[in-house]
């Protein structure tokens, strides 16, 4: 840990290769900021509504079998019923069969006039339903865009300064700009200086923990405020004929292969679920369901799970169902502390940290019990027992881009250092899976993760690593919750271990 008390002056890092990425992603996937539409009283009306816009089957009457690959034609309309002529609305799209318990997820093709070709995988028998529902109109991402880019102090923090009964406030967070002195109080390995500004009276050694923010200190009018209504998110196209068709058996689409880890690319599926259960279309995974068998695949392992709350659901789970496991008291209470959990009979060890800040929390929180992911890979030697996962993702959508590409360049370098080390550590990459619209669109919105995601496999593209790619199971699943029911959290668990222990 850094000095943490130190008077300091502006002075902060160089965000180049940031930027760097940055353009390398806009190559990539042409997602930075929107047109920055003129929001004049009327334009509402002439944005995508869902119910007017139309999907078509190509070839509804054609015969289908798995391996094959379904089309689907959207056009859209505004809500005046005038067809559409730009792009970039933003969909969730889904095949699925109740009945079988099965799902998956489908690629977007946007052709930049209004009309849109959905492209989904056929990996099951039987009868396959489509679901395709408009999540955010084009406006609405360029509105989602502005708050994101140019009003990052949506979250700020308040650090609390104490002397015996007396204490003192100030504002904190990223890369502060202050006339006056300020108080460093996080790992440089963050790759992102936060600081407070030094309170009038007491001393940056007086510091104890921060508070939460949350600011609309951006204004919308009333025009805008109809886009980011959450009545208006995730409403489902109407079908123009046929919305199902019949699946024979057909080519198997899945690879054989083992689970291995191997330089992560771009995906459009990575797999499916079939009767509640997640079939990766990447590898061949394994089930750990039970007990007897996961502690056999992690035995003489040292595993770190670093990042959010929803990998934190992993140690949960782990601790739940392994009853040779035990819980560790650490010292802290802090939901957000480190825990814990050994199995001293089979060698196992197993620790969930957070990634840092950003952090949004209820109540005190203590940076000092949130160290950064990357000083934390650098103090791990690494080797054929050590397991690294991460997933950094949910709590930095309210931030601007730079600002999570940031730290996600410090987590590749220490990365790199530790697979140079040691080759043979496995570092597993979990992406950030979706979640229902709150009343903080404007933060949380699934478009933002989406970005979020998109960010996240640029940055650690041609790695050696694992991946488990939660957007894609928790959409599979049809999972709107931010911390998914057990049924999902087994799953990624299972197919986790899948890259543990690929010989299983």
């Amino acid at each position: 840990m850094c000095d943490s008390c130190k008077d300091i002056h502006s002075g902060y890092k160089s965000r180049t290769e940031a930027d760097e990425i940055l353009k390398e992603i806009d190559q990539i996937y042409k997602f930075l900021i929107p047109p920055d539409f003129p929001h004049h009283v009327h334009l509402f009306n002439k944005s995508t509504n869902a119910k007017n816009s139309k999907y078509y089957i190509v070839n509804p009457s054609g015969v289908y079998r798995t391996g094959d690959m379904l089309h689907v034609y959207v056009e859209t309309y505004d809500y005046l019923g005038q067809k559409r002529t730009v792009g970039g609305d933003f969909f969730r799209v889904r095949i699925f069969n109740n009945d079988l318990n099965a799902g998956a997820t489908g690629m977007v093709t946007d052709f930049k006039n209004g009309s849109y070709l959905m492209t989904f995988p056929l990996y099951w028998e039987g009868k396959i339903f489509i679901s395709i529902k408009l999540i955010h109109s084009c406006e609405d991402i360029s509105i989602l865009s502005k708050l994101r880019e140019k009003y990052p102090r949506k979250i700020d923090y308040l650090g609390y300064f104490f002397d015996k009964k007396f204490h003192e406030t100030a504002v904190c967070r990223y890369n502060l700009s202050s006339s006056g002195p300020l108080c460093d109080f996080y790992d440089k390995n963050s790759g992102v200086e936060w600081m407070c500004e030094k309170p009038r009276t007491l001393g940056c050694e007086n510091f104890r923990y921060l508070e939460t923010q949350y600011h609309k200190n951006y204004l919308l009018n009333s025009e805008e405020e109809k886009f980011l209504d959450r009545r208006n998110i995730g409403i489902k196209l109407t079908p123009e004929g046929p919305s199902s068709i019949m699946v024979q058996k057909g080519n198997p689409n899945i690879r054989v292969s083992k689970c291995q880890r191997e330089p992560l690319r771009r995906l459009n599926s990575s797999g499916f679920v079939l009767n509640r259960t997640w079939v990766s279309s990447i590898c061949q995974g394994k089930i750990f369901t039970v007990p007897d068998r996961a502690t056999q695949c992690m035995k003489g392992k040292k595993i770190f799970l670093i990042g959010d709350s929803t990998i934190r659901q992993w140690f949960e789970y782990f601790v739940k169902y392994m009853p040779t496991l035990k819980k560790v008291n650490v010292g802290q209470h802090l939901w957000y502390s480190k825990h814990l959990a050994v199995d001293f009979t089979n060698d196992i060890f197993l620790q969930w940290t957070s990634h840092g800040l950003p952090w949004q929390s209820p109540g005190p929180i203590v940076p000092f019990e949130l160290p950064s992911a990357a000083g934390q890979i650098n103090n791990i030697y690494g080797g054929q027992e050590f397991v690294i996962v991460i997933c950094a993702g949910a709590h930095f959508t309210p931030y601007p881009l730079r600002l999570y590409l940031a730290t996600l360049i410090t987590i590749r370098n220490a990365l790199r250092k530790l697979l140079g080390r040691n080759p043979e550590t496995t570092v597993v990459l979990k992406t950030t899976n979706n979640r229902h619209p709150d009343e903080n669109v404007g933060f949380y919105s699934d478009w933002l993760a989406y970005e979020i995601n998109r960010a996240f496999m640029a940055v650690f593209s041609g790695m050696n690593v694992g991946l488990v790619d939660a957007w894609d199971i928790t959409v599979a699943y049809n999972s709107w919750i931010l911390h998914p029911e057990e049924l999902v959290v087994r799953n990624e668990i299972d197919l986790f271990l899948s890259f543990v222990c690929p010989h299983m």
